[in-house]
């Protein structure tokens, strides 16, 4: 079933309308209502089930408009529908799903052959990845060599050079989601910016108030905290290091700043006045 449609002059705020981006108690009393867990909800807006729509004037807060809200309350069907589409497991459920060991599972993730939807930090401070248990059926149904027998060899040649592509899945179906929310060309050139390490976005953007316009515009990689108190394991999976990956987001990023470019130059930074 695909992703719930909006009326299509559902444009403007509403009441009844539930903000995104904080847990907020709006969002809290409709996840309740509903009959969700929050897991359920947060996952339903990373897998782009639940449509939001931009608040104007606000860069990257998102509304999720009452009309899909009325529709989940009116329609057990639906709403049974939409829990099965975002139900995510971690590496044992998945294991169990596909009916392989959790080491099968594993080597598989790390050699990309499914996308993590989202993460979160253990009190062990690792990471620990969720995967969409429907697109893991999907796998099974259309790649059931996988599961069985050898690895195919170019997998196995990935393992071997210690390539692990859950955090570079991740990066491109986050910013996937991200593009597609974007509200102008300024802020779809800010997600690829986003992921680029600071000497890489210099090089790109060499102009300094361009790079403080993408900086104000930075859109929130992570849609709520994952939890834990170090940042390291997070902050190497927010940033790309891989050459290949970081070619790939340089060229969007170029390609989205000369949109950007023509469609309006970034604001000018006041300089500060002398003696603050």
């Amino acid at each position: 079933m695909p992703p719930l449609l909006l009326p299509e002059d559902d444009t403007g705020p509403r009441a009844g309308d539930v903000p995104v981006g904080l847990w907020s108690r709006a969002i809290r009393t409709t996840v309740r209502e509903l009959g969700f867990t929050r897991h359920e909800f947060e996952a339903a807006l990373d897998l782009d089930e639940l449509p939001t729509v931009d608040c104007a004037g606000a860069p990257w807060r998102r509304r999720v408009p009452r009309a899909a809200l009325d529709r989940l309350r009116g329609d057990r069907r639906t709403r049974t529908g939409l829990r099965d589409r975002v139900h995510l497991v971690n590496a044992s459920g998945g294991a169990d799903l596909l009916g392989i060991s959790t080491a099968r599972f594993a080597r598989l993730a790390r050699g990309g052959c499914f996308s993590p939807v989202g993460f979160h930090l253990n009190r062990y401070h690792t990471l620990v990845w969720r995967y969409a248990a429907g697109e893991l059926r999907d796998l099974a149904g259309h790649r059931p060599e996988l599961l069985r027998g050898a690895a195919p060899e170019g997998l196995r040649k990935a393992l071997a050079a210690g390539q692990d592509w859950r955090p570079r899945k991740w990066r491109g179906r986050r910013t996937a989601l991200l593009m597609r929310q974007a509200a102008g060309s300024w802020e779809r050139a800010a997600v690829p910016a986003a992921l680029l390490e600071p000497p890489v976005l210099r090089e790109v953007v060499p102009d300094p108030d361009e790079r403080a316009h993408l900086a104000l515009l930075r859109p929130p990689l992570l849609s709520l905290p994952p939890g834990g108190t170090r940042t390291e394991p997070i902050r190497d999976v927010l940033r790309a290091t891989d050459p290949e990956e970081v070619r790939w987001y340089r060229s969007l990023l170029k390609r989205h700043l000369g949109a950007a470019r023509a469609a309006r130059p970034a604001p000018r930074t006041v300089p500060a006045p002398c003696g603050t």
